[in-house]
């Protein structure tokens, strides 16, 4: 049949099956095969791939033997996968998720969790890998100050990039990782060092890693340009700017702004959510919603699950919920044994990306168990 239809109907055909049905595909002739495995058929896939999920991560020490265990978002319930990655017993996390990648840090121990040695860059969906050494005068031999750690996708430059910043008095250093040139490149602007960080991990939106700072009991959204490598920020609410730094964490909002959670850690107190409706206006930061005073335990908010859903972690139950912030409907997803501050939650759509890279691993993939005190309860909290 496919010898019947034109070349280009095949392939518009082909990039819009799952990725899954994509993969078998190639087996079915060469001209498949390598048409499959072209930068423009993977962009053209991931371009019309609208299966946006949430993965979840736990951040602990991993043995080489037990693997590393995802949750992918189905919108019913967490599918759990098992990653073989190539290391022995490590602190692994990961640092952000973008167009099907994950971006793995592998640390050397627990009580220093940015004491990162590399990172692996993996496509769980097509189970390959690549692994990035950090720069040895980039790990961590002393104490500091603050570091940031990010990975994200350059629109501009058609590039993934990892952010590594580490600052120690007054001496900042940084470097940036290119996927396309597979190195490493000094951050040649001043790294600003007086802007305290407050979290290492950032957030890639429009084109610029984004993170809580402070300076002087001054809180603000620290923001680098991976294209003209500068540093800029973005002013907070007032209320925001002079709140306890720490309760402050900032996310990506829908595809192309940012949204800063402030949570507490009290039982009595809510959870605000703020977004910036329009990137880079500072006028336009809204309030969207203050959640969580009802909960029945103190609650972590692990971050967005799409516009109107916020994924929670109950600290008492152990539960993992779903709220949606507009009608107060929380929803009983999934048990874990597991310390929510250890959790993390980030965006994550299937896709070929890697495919087409010479220097890949595979890795071992194999579906985890499926955890055996979840329950599908649906509550409403006035």
């Amino acid at each position: 049949m496919a010898e019947c239809l034109p070349a280009e109907v095949v392939e518009s055909i082909l990039w819009r099956l799952p990725v899954e049905s994509i993969i078998k595909c190639r087996c079915v002739c060469k001209s498949w095969y390598s048409l499959i495995s072209t930068a423009n058929f993977i962009s053209n896939h991931l371009r019309n791939n609208n299966n946006t999920q949430t993965v979840l991560h736990q951040r602990k020490i991993y043995d080489k033997s037990e693997g590393c265990l995802l949750f992918f978002d189905n919108q019913n319930y967490f599918r759990a996968m098992l990653l073989h990655l190539p290391h022995p017993a490590r602190l692994i996390r990961i640092v952000e998720s973008c167009n099907g990648l994950i971006c793995f840090s592998i640390g050397r121990n627990y009580v220093n969790d940015n004491d990162i040695v590399k990172f692996v860059v993996c496509n769980p969906s097509i189970a390959h890998f690549l692994t990035i050494s950090l720069p040895q005068y980039m790990v961590c031999p002393v104490a500091y100050n603050w570091c940031i750690f990010g990975f994200g996708f350059d629109e501009r430059s058609r590039d993934y990039k990892i952010l590594v910043i580490r600052t120690h008095g007054l001496v900042g250093n940084g470097i940036i990782y290119s996927l396309n040139s597979n190195s490493w490149s000094a951050i040649t602007s001043p790294i600003p060092t007086k802007y305290r960080a407050t979290h290492d991990n950032s957030v890639f939106v429009n084109g610029g890693f984004h993170w809580s700072a402070v300076e002087r009991d001054y809180n603000l959204i620290m923001v680098f340009d991976v294209n003209g490598e500068t540093f800029g920020q973005i002013s907070l609410p007032e209320c925001l700017a002079n709140s306890e730094p720490h309760n402050l964490t900032v996310k990506e909002f829908g595809e192309s702004s940012i949204a800063v959670i402030q949570q507490t850690f009290m039982h009595d107190n809510d959870t605000d959510i703020w977004v910036m409706k329009e990137y880079g206006c500072v006028e336009s930061w809204m309030k969207l919603a203050s959640i969580g005073k009802s909960w029945i335990s103190d609650a972590r908010v692990l971050g967005f699950r799409n516009k109107n859903e916020v994924l929670i972690s109950l600290l008492v139950s152990g539960h993992i919920a779903s709220q949606n912030i507009n009608s107060k409907v929380v929803k009983n997803m999934m048990d874990v044994d597991t310390c929510p501050f250890t959790l993390s939650l980030h965006k994550y759509v299937p896709s070929l990306v890697l495919l087409d890279k010479q220097n890949y691993v595979d890795v071992l993939v194999a579906a985890a168990p499926t955890p055996t005190r979840r329950k599908q309860i649906t509550k409403i909290i006035m």
